[in-house]
């Protein structure tokens, strides 16, 4: 009984996903993560092909021979694997080398047009609406010398533009070491099968798109932009003397602290707290240390407790260990207050 087939077999289905209408295959992060995913539905196929065979080896062989037909059915399937893993990464690599050059070109010097539109732009002072700061980034074509420009002159006008709109170039490396890191430390799964992996790893294999790809992935791969988008920032006086913007900050996998934390109310026994620390997108560490004295790993119904966080994900088709209607907004620690382990107190904004 020679099992010599499941290479060609498993050709077939990668030229399947390779070749579907419903594949992004955009230079995007996004994109990538959504082509991984296929390429992991693919091998699952493969994996079940697999275990078929090696069930109807055992059912016909024995002994020296069926050991040998299972060395070499496993040994067809690993190969495939290989190759799986392999395409995976060359795809990650060609995005990410596209993502730079692309960044590369976008940080060229501005044209005289587009410092004319500068000027133009900056002379109405705090006279700008959101349309007409999207009307000026359209034109302004990414190019992200410009950007950072207009960025600087609606901070003086009192308007907030979004993270990715005029991204400096340490930040722009910063996240892309952040996204490369958050990709290639999920590429090892590819054939993990969902029941055996952690809830941050079924997140990002069910969820390409959405998930905490919020956070590595959006901020690179956004372009469009609404009036939404742009906020007006919250001013405060310095003694009547100098009127400046709040500091903010998103929420994301580090602690934040400002003005207000979240206290959720346990309804349940066995209550998934690394579960929440995900969807308020802080550390179980930080957590611990804004409840001090309080045991979380043995939490019952009617307990509370503290997250320095306002920004709870609800993520569709994933269990949410936090609803909506058991948070309650409560006043931070004051800075000498603080529990040991935090940081500058920033004002915390929701996306």
């Amino acid at each position: 009984m020679k099992m010599n087939t499941t290479l060609s077999e498993f050709s077939a289905i990668l030229n399947r996903v390779d070749t579907s209408r419903d594949v992004d295959q955009s230079r995007t992060l996004t994109g990538w993560h959504g082509r991984a995913a296929m390429v992991r539905s693919a091998l699952e196929v493969l994996r079940d092909m697999r275990d078929g065979k090696l069930a109807e080896a055992r059912e016909n062989y024995k002994g020296a021979r069926l050991a040998s037909i299972e060395n070499e059915i496993n040994a067809e399937y690993e190969t495939a694997r290989e190759l799986a893993v392999a395409k995976v990464e060359s795809d990650l690599q060609e995005v990410l080398k596209s993502k730079r050059k692309a960044w590369d070109k976008a940080n060229q010097p501005p044209t005289d047009e587009m410092l004319r539109l500068l000027q133009a732009i900056e002379i109405r002072g705090t006279d700008l609406s959101a349309a007409e700061v999207i009307s000026t980034i359209k034109t302004l074509n990414g190019n992200a010398v410009s950007l950072r420009a207009l960025r600087s002159i609606c901070a003086r006008a009192g308007l907030t533009l979004p993270g990715f709109v005029g991204a400096d170039p340490g930040e722009f490396e910063r996240q892309m070491s952040e996204a490369e890191e958050y990709a290639r430390s999920h590429i090892d799964e590819l054939d993990k099968r969902l029941e055996d992996m952690t809830y941050r790893e079924r997140l990002f294999w069910t969820r390409p798109g959405g998930g905490l790809d919020t956070e590595f992935f959006r901020a690179l791969d956004s372009s469009t932009l609404t009036s939404a988008d742009i906020r007006t920032a919250a001013t405060t006086t310095d003694g009547g003397k100098n009127t400046r913007a709040t500091k903010t900050t998103r929420a994301s996998t580090k602690a934040s602290t400002g003005g207000k934390w979240s206290q959720v109310t346990v309804t349940e026994h066995g209550f998934d707290l690394r579960t929440a620390c995900e969807q308020f997108g802080v550390e179980l560490s930080d957590v611990t240390a804004a409840n001090p004295g309080k045991r979380l790993d043995s939490l019952h119904q009617g307990d509370t407790v503290n997250f320095p966080s306002t920004h709870l994900r609800q993520w569709q088709n994933i269990k949410n260990a936090v609803q909506l209607e058991n948070v309650t907004l409560i006043d931070a620690p004051e800075p000498e207050q603080m529990p040991e382990g935090f940081g500058e107190v920033v004002e915390l904004t929701q996306e």
